[in-house]
C-alpha cells in the first residue's frame, strides 16, 4: 500500500474523516494512487449518503478516462447503493462491453436484472466460462453470476453447481507462498 493510502488509514484509524478526505481530494488525478484514493473517497461519501458527491467525482473522473471498467463498475456501485437500479445496470452493462471479463460486474448485474433480462446476460456468462482458463481467478465470480440469475428463474440445480463451483474456487486451501 502506498504512503498516500497508508496516511488516509492512520487518519480514519483516528477519527479524522475531514482530513482523510481533504488528503484524497487533494491527490486525485495524480500518479497510480488516484483511483484508489478515489474508491476510498467514494465509499465515504456514499457512507454518509452523498451520492450526488460520489456520482459526481466518478463521472469526472470517466472524462479523463473514458475506457475505464473499473469507474463505470464503481459508478454502477453507487447507483445501486443508492437505490437507482436503471442507472446501476447501465453502468455495469458499459463496464461489461469495455471489459467483457469483469466478472464482478456481471456478478452485481446478475442481482438486479429482471428475469427476462437474465437470460442474454447468462448466456454472456456461460460463453466467458468456456473462454476463460480454469485457473483464471474470475471464474468464480462468473459462477456467483450464473448462480444468482439461474436461482432467479427457478432452475435450482443448475444454479447449485454454479454455487458449488464457485464456492470451490473462493475456498482455495491457504497456502504460505
Amino acid at each position: 500500500m502506498s504512503e498516500l493510502l497508508d496516511q488516509v488509514k492512520r487518519l480514519l484509524a483516528r477519527g479524522e474523516e475531514v482530513s482523510a478526505e481533504r488528503l484524497l481530494t487533494d491527490s486525485l488525478g495524480r500518479g497510480q494512487d488516484a483511483v484508489d484514493a478515489l474508491k476510498i473517497l467514494v465509499a465515504l461519501k456514499t457512507g454518509k449518503n452523498e451520492w450526488d458527491e460520489a456520482t459526481r467525482l466518478l463521472k469526472r473522473l470517466l472524462v479523463q478516462a473514458p475506457n475505464n471498467a473499473e469507474i463505470f463498475y464503481l459508478l454502477a456501485g453507487v447507483y445501486r447503493a443508492w437505490g437507482k437500479m436503471d442507472e446501476a445496470k447501465e453502468y455495469y452493462k458499459r463496464a461489461i462491453v469495455l471489459d467483457p471479463c469483469h466478472s464482478e460486474a456481471y456478478e452485481a448485474l446478475s442481482r438486479i436484472v429482471k428475469k427476462q433480462e437474465g437470460t442474454e446476460l447468462l448466456t454472456q456468462i456461460e460463453s466467458q466460462l468456456k473462454t476463460l482458463p480454469n485457473n483464471d481467478s474470475r471464474r468464480g465470480g462468473f459462477h456467483f453470476a450464473a448462480a444468482n440469475l439461474c436461482d432467479g428463474v427457478g432452475d435450482y440445480d443448475r444454479a447449485f453447481e454454479h454455487y458449488s463451483c464457485a464456492n470451490r474456487l473462493f475456498c482455495q486451501p491457504f497456502s504460505p507462498e
